[in-house]
């Protein structure tokens, strides 16, 4: 905040304490989203894109979680999907 970042990328783990903590003044972005049930990769720590939206992620990083899949188009619906179905 004192350096007058508008952002801060965290895993979705720490999303939720980040919003309580700064509100609206910093927007958070989470990557490592993965669509439940599906390999984590190289990722650690990862979250669905429900999960991130609950928590307070105003961006994901989808990623692998839609390039990666057979069909990427039906993979960005589901991830819209997950997003939109999530009451902020």
């Amino acid at each position: 905040m004192d350096a007058r970042a508008h952002g801060i990328v965290c895993a979705g783990a720490e999303a939720a304490s980040i919003r309580s903590k700064f509100a609206d003044a910093l927007a958070i972005l989470v990557p490592g989203i993965r669509m439940a049930g599906s390999a984590a990769h190289d990722q650690r720590r990862v979250v669905t894109p429900a999960e991130a939206a609950a928590a307070g992620a105003r961006y994901i990083i989808a990623g692998r979680a839609v390039t990666a899949a057979p069909d990427p188009r039906e993979a960005m619906d589901q991830v819209l999907s997950e997003l939109t179905s999530v009451a902020v």
